[in-house]
């Protein structure tokens, strides 16, 4: 499919990002993989901060012809941070 057979329409939410940083690094992993998306942050809407706070930073939005793709990418992502060794620094010590 190319770009010009593509509309915002086929737009589908992939997930919700907590912040900045998760949007950068989801959004880095799917542009490695060939993925589109839009970013949709809740500051361009009135009362942005109501949403940022009830609802996260932003949703990430990938056309339905990826979405199977941008799960696998999501899942990967997951799994990535779940693997890694997040222990207090106290433990490291003994």
């Amino acid at each position: 499919m190319s770009d010009q057979e593509l509309d915002t329409r086929d737009l589908v939410k992939l997930t919700t990002l907590d912040n900045a940083i998760q949007a950068q690094v989801l959004g880095g992993l799917l542009t490695e993989r060939g993925i589109r998306f839009v970013l949709d942050r809740w500051e361009s809407m009135p009362y942005s901060d109501i949403f940022a706070n009830q609802k996260g930073y932003a949703r990430m939005m990938v056309f339905k012809a990826d979405l199977a793709a941008a799960k696998t990418s999501l899942t990967d992502l997951k799994s990535l941070a779940d693997a890694e060794d997040v222990r207090p620094a106290s433990e490291d010590t003994q």
